[in-house]
């Protein structure tokens, strides 16, 4: 019996995924039944992730099928994020396609944190695209 290919619940038939020298996974994409790239569920095609020397994720973006940027389904093209020695997230920033800061999914364009010594969190704002801040913790 032959088999037709089939679509996932994405809309994706099959994809690929990258990974550095560390085993973390820097990017991947998804393909239609014809082999040719198609969007997810998401409106995207490729995801590219960079990673720092510790292994923390500290950027990724998001792109379509020829290559162009996109938003995901949190209405944000790329996402940069810094951290601490020990791994805890300073400072999350949203982007937009046009590279200037977008809301992403609570509706803030940064969301900034503070830890104590024994790290613990202690301090949280989120940036509002208006400049607003409004403190989470």
């Amino acid at each position: 019996m032959r088999r037709e290919p089939v679509l996932n619940t994405y809309g994706v038939h099959w994809g690929t995924a990258s990974f550095d020298g560390r085993g973390n996974q820097v990017g991947w994409a998804v393909f239609g039944v014809d082999d040719r790239p198609v969007l997810d569920g998401n409106g995207v095609h490729k995801a590219v992730r960079k990673y720092d020397e510790r292994g923390n994720e500290v950027e990724w973006a998001f792109f379509g099928v020829n290559g162009e940027p996109v938003f995901n389904r949190s209405a944000v093209h790329r996402v940069v994020q810094e951290y601490d020695g020990r791994g805890k997230s300073l400072d999350l920033q949203f982007f937009g396609i046009d590279g200037k800061p977008a809301p992403g999914p609570k509706g803030f364009v940064r969301v900034m944190s503070k830890y104590d010594a024994q790290g613990a969190l202690v301090e949280q704002y989120g940036l509002r695209p208006d400049g607003t801040k409004v403190r989470s913790k």
